[in-house]
């Protein structure tokens, strides 16, 4: 009887130990297929979580990731851009978002971005230049009218800045900012 218990503890532990390596083997085996299969997708979007939360180091480390799965992900370049002038580093934000401008050079929001780049920077020259070129390819866009008319506005060009405040009012549908902005038209007239 000693034999056969012993024997059932033996099948015991060795079928444990069986399923133990299994179930490791398993596991191991699903964590690795998740990272190889994690997208340049998944990472765009950790870097979108981590950039929200002013997490800019770790978004980056994500948007990295995800540009290097996908070399041609415009949008992984423009939130890196932000994240690097978030942290004031306007080398590597003007690098990223003039390789969006490359891949994508149609794109009203990278041209957006790097105009407020520029004027972050303190360069309005190729701030108005690049708000320029995001209204002529989207009149009806209001961020870069409504940003383009506060630059006129802070250097005194007070002519364009009404011009701009009265087209954004036309184009823009966020009645909030439409009443501030008529506000501020209203004590330029």
């Amino acid at each position: 009887m000693k034999m056969i218990r012993d024997l059932f503890i033996k099948l015991i532990k060795e079928k444990a130990a069986l399923m133990l390596f299994l179930s490791l083997t398993i596991t191991f085996a699903l964590l690795t297929s998740c990272q190889q299969s994690a997208s340049s997708e998944d990472f765009y979007n950790k870097g979108v979580y981590y950039g929200e939360r002013g997490e800019f180091d770790l978004a980056i480390q994500n948007y990295d990731k995800a540009i290097e799965i996908d070399p041609n992900y415009v949008d992984a370049y423009i939130n890196r851009g932000n994240a690097y002038g978030a942290k004031g580093d306007f080398e590597y934000a003007l690098a990223d978002l003039n390789k969006a401008v490359e891949l994508s050079p149609t794109d009203v929001y990278v041209y957006y971005n790097r105009a407020l780049t520029y004027q972050y920077m303190g360069d309005y020259e190729q701030a108005l230049a690049d708000y320029s070129k995001a209204i002529e390819l989207d009149p009806t866009a209001d961020r870069p009218v409504l940003n383009r008319a506060l630059l006129f506005q802070e250097l005194g060009q007070i002519d364009d800045t009404i011009a701009d405040f009265e087209k954004f009012l036309e184009v823009s549908s966020d009645e909030e900012v439409k009443r501030l902005v008529q506000q501020e038209l209203d004590k330029l007239k």
